[in-house]
């Protein structure tokens, strides 16, 4: 039997190899596991609204930041290394920007050679403003 995912990422600890006899004895074995995750990535590539669940952003995409994007408490989101996240213009209501809020988690590793980025669809222009930024939301007072 042969078992297959399509736009399902699969987080298990280190040296994991399952050698079972079917998708439901896979997934029982998974779901048995301790500390497993079952994260999906967007079937689209533009990000906007309330990002819920584990999601995961691929290297192999440039992803689109339209309006607000948020990382609701309690979700995941896993970047890539070398994963390109831009955002789209906008000013006032139409910012494109995210927020990691309190009680979510990112997971985002990029490296020298593969850095995660964060930039504007407009990249000739260099100025203040071609995108809101990401925000992540803790535990500490805002006076």
């Amino acid at each position: 039997a042969t078992t297959s995912f399509e736009n399902v990422a699969i987080t298990a600890p280190e040296g994991l190899i399952y050698t079972g006899p079917s998708a439901a004895a896979l997934q029982a074995a998974f779901e048995g596991g301790t500390g497993n995750v079952v994260c999906t990535v967007p079937t689209s590539v533009t990000l906007t609204g309330d990002l819920t669940g584990c999601t995961v952003l691929t290297s192999d995409k440039i992803w689109e930041l339209d309006g607000l994007a948020v990382v609701t408490s309690g979700a995941e989101l896993r970047i890539q290394e070398g994963t390109t996240i831009v955002g789209l213009p906008g000013t006032g209501d139409a910012t494109s920007y995210m927020i990691v809020d309190k009680g979510a988690k990112i997971y985002a590793l990029g490296t020298v050679d593969k850095p995660i980025v964060f930039t504007s669809q407009n990249t000739s222009a260099q100025e203040v403003g071609l995108w809101g930024g990401l925000t992540l939301i803790g535990n500490a007072g805002n006076d």
